[in-house]
């Protein structure tokens, strides 16, 4: 292969790999921001006082609360992150893998980056070692660039993730502590009445 179709080959690796990395970043962004987006809207528009008989998981606790209207079971042991994200088809195990997925293609951007750069390498001449040192910087600028944009796509994504389920997570504790304020009596409060 010729140093010009060399180059143009690792330019389009180089760019294919960064938006692919970003095709797949932006998939998982908003197939699961959306979902995360519409349980922290449900838990932000909870109330006490007109729980939506549509949710599997407020009627599971008012079940447990049942005519008594009490109940020694908190409601952070059956409306919980597993159970929000079970209700809401939030996979974490997907979401935690997702930045591995990108960081990934990054390391494989840069390994086909170095093989194509090192395969065209010749050494007959000063010449042809010269056009190969070229060849081999620019597989050496594939393979940087397709890590960075893995690396960097990576990073975001694992903090996106965190605010994710850090905010689902106090929203659901906010729920929570309104039910249990509402309607949890300990084992010895229920013994007495």
């Amino acid at each position: 292969m010729d140093n010009i179709n060399t180059n143009l080959l690792l330019n389009a690796i180089t760019y294919g790999f960064i938006i692919f990395t970003i095709l797949i970043f932006l998939w998982y962004f908003i197939k699961y921001g959306l979902r995360v987006r519409k349980a922290k809207r449900h838990l932000q528009s909870f109330n006490i006082d007109n729980i939506d008989a549509n949710n599997q998981l407020e009627n599971s606790y008012l079940n447990l609360v049942g005519k008594r209207m009490y109940t020694s079971i908190y409601a952070n042991d059956i409306i919980n992150i597993d159970s929000i994200t079970k209700e809401y088809k939030i996979k974490l195990s997907v979401i935690s893998s997702v930045p591995n997925i990108l960081t990934s293609i990054g390391i494989l951007g840069t390994f086909l980056g170095l093989s194509i750069a090192v395969t065209n390498f010749d050494s007959q001449s000063s010449e042809s070692i010269r056009t190969s040192i070229q060849i081999l910087l620019g597989g050496m600028g594939t393979a940087f660039w397709t890590s960075v944009a893995g690396m960097f796509f990576s990073a975001v994504f694992l903090i996106i993730k965190r605010h994710w389920i850090n905010s689902l997570n106090w929203r659901i504790d906010n729920v929570c502590d309104l039910l249990d304020a509402k309607y949890h009596k300990s084992a010895d409060q229920i013994v007495i009445e």
